[in-house]
């Protein structure tokens, strides 16, 4: 989606945030999320990882503007170099038309789909496994993840 729908100059920054925010977002979810459910209950993890989520995005938000991206923009041919005024975008029914990247969006879903569940369960696990509380299982799993 970042390749089709943003311009070049943007490519890099999107994606490093995406992948940012998923590797940051694991991490401090399964922590975080263990110790507010042991002290709180599960309700307020959710609700608090929904915030701190809407907090992160308005922060970035914030901070990263065209005018910084732009500072660190590499310089290429005049003939080479995207048109800034040129707003036109691929159609998003072209992310679809291909029975090869639509596999690939199946792939790539069932494999985020099994590594999210091993990463929710291996809280549970540690706890059953080691005797531990859910908070301490929580952070022991982050620490592992």
């Amino acid at each position: 989606m970042v390749l089709v729908v943003f311009p070049p100059y943007r490519r890099a920054l999107l994606t490093g945030t995406f992948l940012a925010g998923g590797a940051f977002g694991v991490v401090l979810g399964v922590a975080l999320g263990g110790v507010l459910t042991a002290w709180f209950g599960w309700r307020w993890s959710f609700g608090v990882m929904a915030l701190l989520g809407l907090a992160l995005t308005g922060l970035h938000w914030l901070v990263v503007s065209d005018r910084k991206v732009t500072r660190y923009r590499t310089l290429v041919p005049a003939d080479a170099a995207p048109d800034p005024t040129d707003v036109s975008r691929a159609r998003l029914t072209g992310l679809v038309r291909s029975g090869p990247l639509v596999c690939a969006y199946l792939g790539s879903g069932l494999q985020l789909f099994a590594a999210g569940a091993l990463i929710t369960w291996l809280p549970t696990y540690v706890a059953a496994v080691y005797g531990l509380s859910t908070a301490r299982a929580a952070l022991v799993a982050s620490a592992v993840i």
